[in-house]
């Protein structure tokens, strides 16, 4: 059914998204030390912006995908 495929597509997504955000940036930078949060699919920080968006850009490239940065 249909429902059934948006179902399914919305728990993609949400695997994706952990995968990404959770297990491939939010973990190994604050491994490093960096004082950073979730929200969603962002990550909030505090201090050293600049350091993180060039490490979250190097990790997200390294997936293929493509995405925007704010």
């Amino acid at each position: 059914t249909m429902n059934g495929d948006q179902t399914q597509l919305s728990i993609l997504l949400q695997k994706i998204e952990v995968e990404l955000f959770i297990e491939r940036i939010y973990k190994p930078l604050r491994k490093q030390g960096y004082y950073i949060f979730t929200k969603h699919d962002s990550i909030l920080c505090f201090g050293e912006k600049d350091v993180i968006k060039e490490k979250m850009e190097t990790i997200l490239q390294s997936t293929g995908l493509k995405f925007t940065l704010k």
